[in-house]
């Protein structure tokens, strides 16, 4: 059972930003759109993403972006368009600032309660920062593949071993070189986030 405190929550959510936006705070409270990819508009140290995330929604929502905006920018691919520049600018005020860094924290208290619920010994902070890395680019379901995987591990598995272990897990996945060849993911890419997690787990003292 991972015990779920401020200090666990703020480390994680601390991983996942430096993995997202490399930890870069003028990237927080805007929408930004990743070229070529298949993610919508994306936001917050988590990046939710609208519409592909139901919850993203909600979170704009309640910043006071309307309908009729949110359905608007479904056809806007430019972060530059004058549509997304003007809810940027709404997005950064005091109030919706507030909102995104309480959904942001809400996001990695949600996904330490479903690791718990799915039974997941992530008895480390490398190995719940690689879990939560995993879960926030593509989900962890149960039954699911990386569930599979975590669960087929020894008890007491070392950092190192569960590292090695991820690393040809992911590259054997059977979507793994149909993406690379669509261009949508890349063994660069993966090495990058990986090295966002165990940079920033190091710097905050937890590898």
């Amino acid at each position: 059972m991972i015990e779920i405190n401020p200090s666990t929550v703020r480390k994680m959510l601390e991983v996942i930003f430096a993995v997202e936006l490399s930890s870069d705070v003028s990237k927080i409270n805007r929408l930004t759109r990743a070229a070529g990819g298949r993610s919508g508009w994306s936001f917050g140290k988590c990046q939710h993403d609208y519409p592909n995330n139901p919850k993203a929604e909600r979170i704009l929502r309640d910043c006071g972006i309307s309908i009729d905006s949110l359905s608007a920018i479904q056809g806007v691919y430019d972060n530059d368009h004058p549509l997304i520049l003007k809810l940027n600018k709404q997005l950064a005020d005091r109030r919706s600032a507030m909102i995104i860094e309480a959904a942001d924290q809400t996001h990695i208290q949600e996904a330490i309660e479903h690791f718990n619920a799915l039974g997941l010994a992530l008895d480390s902070d490398l190995k719940l920062a690689i879990a939560m890395e995993y879960h926030t680019q593509f989900y962890i379901s149960k039954g699911g593949k990386f569930h599979a995987w975590a669960r087929s591990l020894d008890d007491g598995i070392s950092d190192n071993d569960f590292l090695i272990g991820y690393d040809s897990f992911k590259s054997e996945l059977p979507w793994w070189d149909k993406e690379i060849r669509e261009g949508f993911f890349g063994k660069d890419d993966h090495y990058r986030r990986l090295t966002s997690v165990i940079s920033t787990l190091e710097k905050l003292g937890g590898a």
